[in-house]
């Protein structure tokens, strides 16, 4: 899988997926009907996972982040990242997939009782704008419900403006909390937040209603 992820790295085509909402739950493990597909990462996909994660991140933050420290985050080292949240209870790694192509990665992790967070989401940039992070984020929140959360959240870049516009189009807000980090410099984070309805009530505000990913 890893060496086919890299041969059709380039020849992504994109379609539309239109995933039947009455079968919303049985979906859940399995990813959408088809096109975009998430799939729980084993221990069996350690490469493929950790080649998505580095390879993704870094086309993600170059320009923003040193060259230095965008190549020191390499593969080893999330393989490490992997092994060490595959004994984690709270912890969920998922493949995004179009077709039977590896394309990027979804992590998910439990912060408290009612509140879920994407702390990874990162598509492959040959992929990007095929709808696969808008199904990305349609799964997270779909998660966050099936565990009976009331919120799921996420950290992003201030300076970071596509990510922005990216969540709150997927109807996350930008809340007052911010953060600062270091990743070979000093960079303001603000967090994101999302409400998470019944899919009743999402279906008649239109927030649950089924999009076609082009």
């Amino acid at each position: 899988m890893y060496k086919k992820y890299r041969e059709n790295a380039d020849t992504a085509v994109g379609y539309s997926v239109n995933p039947d909402a009455g079968r919303l739950k049985n979906m859940m493990s399995h990813g959408f009907k088809k096109g975009i597909v998430l799939r729980k990462a084993e221990a069996s996909d350690i490469e493929t996972a950790a080649y998505i994660h580095a390879t993704a991140w870094q086309q993600s933050y170059r320009g923003i982040f040193d060259e230095v420290y965008l190549l020191s985050q390499s593969v080893e080292v999330r393989k490490k990242e992997f092994l060490g949240r595959m004994h984690e209870d709270d912890s969920f790694d998922y493949l995004v997939f179009k077709g039977e192509t590896p394309i990027g990665i979804l992590i998910l992790s439990t912060v408290s009782e009612s509140c879920m967070e994407i702390e990874s989401l990162y598509i492959i940039e040959s992929f990007r704008n095929s709808g696969a992070g808008t199904a990305a984020v349609d799964f997270a929140v779909n998660k966050a419900r099936e565990l009976e959360k009331r919120e799921i959240s996420l950290w992003t870049l201030a300076c970071n403006k596509k990510a922005r516009q990216f969540y709150m189009r997927n109807a996350f807000d930008e809340t007052d909390e911010k953060r600062t980090i270091y990743r070979g410099d000093s960079f303001s984070q603000i967090k994101y937040s999302r409400t998470i309805y019944p899919q009743a009530d999402e279906e008649k505000n239109g927030k649950g209603k089924w999009k076609v990913y082009e």
